[in-house]
């Protein structure tokens, strides 16, 4: 337990190091619906406390998601006061409802005081946890990496004491069921190394590489990435010579063998008389193989800058953007790069001379390095306020946790959100009253949830603790209706599909218009969380010809992310009739016009197959989207039992998947298809049924039913015989006789049939 009172522990960036704290019509309607209801743009789903059953200090570090979304958060566990047993902590949280899947604690001896620094987790579940074990004394620690099965075994463990101290603060899977590390170890003269290793999916070392910089001076790296193409990037600080003199340190290794591709440094343009100590705390990569290293330097006349360095793979540096918030000095120790490479840095912002606070840091810099917007955020209680993680989002929103003073002098856990713009979308703030709580990790899963992990007092102590929050977020996904073209006065019921994207049901109006002569509107009650729903709208009558957009557009107070509100859909109207394009005249010959046998089948929604009959062969293809005709191959005159015979009365198209089927007529039986790529020509099938003993000659017809996949057929030729035609066995089977009708007359000239 720790009360107000109490002297605070340092806070923790996470990767166990100790960081400073850082202090019209429509439009009135549309106002009035967005009034009506709340406008929290978050809900607090679960909070869920894990401790190792005693009365000491829990506290979550750092958090990763696996593959099914749960939760890992890791943290260290009091074993005995004053901290002098320390274990760590590993739960498995249930993304749905908090529910502790597992929890472990490891220890390396009964006596020694373990921390985490940071964990990962594999495509396939793996976890990896770095961080450092106190064994031997107070001032030496081993480097430690553990690795955990999805079901909470531990899979093994990597140990080792070099001289002195050794820090293993960052770590990264490889892809292979193993893991990259990057730390520091103490080297022979006393001083400290960057060290990265690998460790296979086993625990074997692969390979370790420690590095010293040129001043033989403290050396060490805070963050690691890996590119999944070979690349591993180390970045951190390296001695550059006086006391309190350091640089940013970003070092390129061979992911497979551990070489060295290349190092650079960056040290700040402080002159005589300005700090120096410069050190980089963050690392992210970014688009086409872009580098962002982030921390603080000592920048010539503004003390110390919140200072972004950006290289290429090649270690080309591209910019460097010096942030000075108009204090006294300022830092940045967190960062975040979208797919644009837009760059989302969080940090601090002190002022000596006035308040003597910090405050919390977040600021965009765009790809060519220039700063976009830069947000402060103050409690307001004179008190530090610091930032310890920062998130984004698939929509470019950026996710702020950190932790803040209150009215009572506490710390208290704050969760904010940015739009891409730099509007801040909503702010959330949890502590228990007269009690220090401590936020450190931060995690954004796919459906937009936001989970905090830190520490609150509990039921008597200080516990591990998370916090889903759920972001009021509601939809359209789809226009389903009006769709591609309508004719003259056709009626329609406009239709869309709207999606609760938040983990509480939710009540919303859905608007809809068309061009600038339709708009209706539907109000959705309590839709599911995660569901969707159609919603029908008044029917439309087509009155105008063109092209006309369909907009529909939810309105829920506080939708956390408007990008998703609204779908669009086109839709054309055309007169009832429409005279088209011509089919052409017969080539080199006298030209015949569509006669007895001319057949029209439609293959999608773009191409209408035609014959022109009138005892011709010839046959065509109309693309809708150019209004125009192109001959393709000629109907096969002569059939398989030799007699010779054109297009004529009797004919008939059908078009099924990939091929459009003809009945020749003609007083035949012929039976082809031609496929709708033209790459065979036509193809003869199956002979049609001589049933009765009657031809294929006039009326009857030909359709293809897809709930069947089978044609079927009325023979006409004054007949009652009906057939069905079984693509896959390339046969052909008779079905009940149509029926004759009141005035018994069969199937002859003038006949159709089409089928819903």
């Amino acid at each position: 337990m720790m009360s107000c009172s109490d002297s605070p522990t340092p806070a923790r960036n996470g990767r166990g190091e100790t960081r400073p704290r850082v202090p019209a019509l429509l439009t009135a309607i549309l106002a009035v619906l967005l009034l009506a209801g709340p406008v929290a743009g978050q809900v607090t789903v679960w909070r869920e406390h894990w401790d190792a059953g005693l009365d000491y200090r829990d506290e979550v570090l750092a958090m990763a998601l696996t593959p099914e979304e749960d939760i890992i958060a890791v943290g260290f566990t009091v074993l005995q006061y004053p901290m002098s047993r320390v274990a760590i902590g590993i739960v498995r949280f249930a993304a749905g409802d908090g529910e502790i899947a597992w929890a472990k604690t490891w220890q390396a001896t009964a006596a020694s005081a373990d921390y985490p620094t940071g964990v990962a987790v594999d495509d396939s579940g793996n976890i990896f946890i770095s961080g450092y074990s106190h064994t031997r004394s107070a001032d030496s620690t081993d480097w430690l990496v553990l690795k955990y099965l999805p079901d909470g075994t531990e899979a093994w463990q990597v140990r080792h004491h070099h001289l002195l101290v050794d820090v293993a603060a960052a770590v990264v899977p490889d892809g292979a069921g193993g893991c990259y590390v990057a730390g520091h170890s103490t080297n022979a003269a006393g001083k400290l190394d960057l060290a990265v290793a690998h460790y296979d999916a086993d625990g074997n070392q692969g390979w370790l590489t420690m590095l010293g910089g040129a001043a033989n001076g403290n050396d060490a790296a805070r963050a690691l990435a890996y590119d999944g193409d070979g690349g591993l990037y180390a970045a951190g600080y390296t001695w550059t010579g006086p006391t309190d003199s350091s640089a940013y340190w970003l070092v390129k290794l061979d992911a497979g063998t551990g070489d060295t591709a290349w190092t650079r440094t960056y040290s700040g343009s402080a002159g005589s008389g300005d700090p120096r100590d410069d050190r980089a705390g963050a690392l992210a990569l970014g688009p086409d193989g872009t580098v962002y290293v982030t921390g603080r330097a000592g920048e010539q006349g503004t003390w110390y800058d919140a200072t972004t360095v950006c290289w290429n793979r090649d270690g080309d540096r591209l910019w460097v953007n010096r942030f000075d918030a108009a204090m006294t000095e300022d830092g940045a120790t967190e960062i975040a790069v979208d797919a644009a490479g837009n760059a989302y840095v969080g940090g601090y912002t002190f002022d000596y001379y006035f308040e003597s606070e910090m405050d919390m840091l977040v600021h965009k810099i765009r790809p060519d390095g220039n700063t976009d917007w830069f947000r402060v955020h103050d409690s307001g209680f004179n008190e530090d306020d610091s930032c310890t993680a920062v998130m984004l989002d698939e929509y470019g929103n950026v996710y702020v946790a950190g932790i803040v003073s209150d009215n009572v002098g506490c710390l208290d856990w704050a969760v904010m959100k940015y739009s891409p713009a730099g509007e801040r979308r909503w702010l959330h703030l949890s502590g228990v009253y007269d009690e220090d709580d401590y936020l450190f990790a931060l995690l954004v899963d796919s459906r937009g949830h936001v989970y905090a992990g830190g520490t609150d007092y509990y039921l008597g102590d200080d516990d591990f603790a998370v916090l889903k929050l759920g972001q009021q977020d509601v939809g359209v996904t789809a226009v389903l209706e009006p769709a591609d073209t309508l004719r003259l006065w056709a009626e329609t019921r406009p239709r869309v599909r709207v999606h609760n994207h938040s983990p509480v049901p939710q009540s919303f109006p859905v608007w809809l218009y068309i061009g600038n002569f339709y708009f209706d509107a539907r109000h959705v009650a309590d839709l599911a969380p995660y569901d969707s729903a159609d919603v029908e709208f008044n029917p439309w009558l087509v009155r105008d010809v063109g092209e006309h957009t369909v907009v529909a557009f939810t309105a829920l107070a506080g939708d956390h992310e408007p990008a998703n509100d609204t779908a669009r859909a086109v839709v054309t109207t055309v007169p009832a009739w429409e005279l088209l394009a011509p089919l052409p005249p017969t080539p080199g010959r006298r030209s015949r016009e569509v006669r007895d046998g001319g057949a029209l089948a439609c293959s999608g929604d773009s191409l209408v197959y035609a014959f022109k009959g009138n005892n011709t062969t010839e046959f065509y293809v109309y693309e809708v989207g150019r209004d125009s005709w192109r001959q393709l191959d000629s109907v096969p005159r002569e059939s398989p039992n030799g007699r010779r015979k054109r297009v004529k009365r009797g004919a008939k198209l059908a078009a099924g998947p990939g091929r459009v089927y003809a009945l020749k007529g003609n007083n035949t039986l012929d039976f082809m298809y031609y496929p709708v790529g033209g790459d065979s020509g036509w193809q003869w099938l199956a002979p049609y049924p001589t049933g009765a003993g009657r031809r294929v000659r006039g009326g009857g017809g030909l359709d293809y039913v897809p709930t069947m996949n089978r044609l079927y057929s009325a023979k006409g030729s004054n007949t009652l015989e009906f057939f069905a035609y079984d693509i896959a066995g390339d046969s052909w089977l008779q079905l009940a006789d149509v029926h004759p009708g009141p005035r018994n007359r069969r199937v002859k000239y003038g006949s159709a049939m089409t089928w819903d």
